[in-house]
């Protein structure tokens, strides 16, 4: 979902000028015989001559910026997910990922070089509940509150789980409480997500 070059491939329309011979060209050019067209110029000059690169053919934004398909298949292939075109936001820090605008949908791989930095509006939250410098949807904090209160405040979370504020030690650990609830510890159907936390997950769906 997820570490990452942006390659974006413009489409570049060309015109191919087709030379008519004169007789200041001494007649026909060398290698073309007699009568025939003289070969577009991209043609004389190799292979390079003029072809433009491929335009992406996949759609997915993380962060604010755009993957090259390169950039999609690899993380299909390694991660076992299918990637539906679409924008996201992705934290780096505890591997939480989700559409743009919304809550927490997943859980994938921590570390991942994908997008740009994390914005603080990337879940156009109100809630002034901060984790990793993102501000929570209200959903996210509905989901929190399930486990107790939920106070306004910055905090980070790794992807052990462990919370804590800012510039301070962990206070308490996420998946831990979660298991306590009953929840599974925030694998499967847990307080953060309802999607498998190793990523075995539709992005997107």
């Amino acid at each position: 979902m997820i570490m990452t070059v942006l390659v974006i491939g413009l489409v570049i329309t060309g015109v191919f000028v087709q030379c008519q011979k004169t007789p200041a060209d001494g007649g026909a050019s060398q290698g073309a015989k007699a009568g025939e067209p003289a070969a577009p110029a991209a043609d004389r000059a190799g292979s390079g001559g003029g072809q433009a690169p491929a335009a992406p053919s996949r759609s997915v934004v993380i962060n604010g910026q755009r993957l090259s398909d390169q950039t999609v298949t690899a993380l299909e292939m390694t991660f076992r997910v299918k990637v539906m075109d679409g924008e996201y936001w992705y934290d780096r820090m505890n591997g939480s990922w989700g559409v743009q605008g919304g809550p927490v949908a997943g859980f994938i791989m921590a570390g991942l070089d994908l997008g740009g930095p994390l914005r603080a509006d990337a879940s156009n939250g109100d809630t002034g509940v901060f984790i990793n410098g993102r501000q929570l949807h209200r959903v996210d904090v509905a989901r929190l509150s399930q486990i107790g209160p939920v106070f306004p405040g910055r905090c980070w979370m790794d992807a052990y789980g462990n919370i804590g504020l800012e510039g301070q030690p962990a206070f308490g650990n996420i998946w831990v409480a979660v298991r306590a609830l009953g929840g599974g510890g925030g694998h499967r159907e847990g307080i953060l997500s309802t999607y498998d936390k190793t990523g075995m997950a539709v992005i997107g769906n």
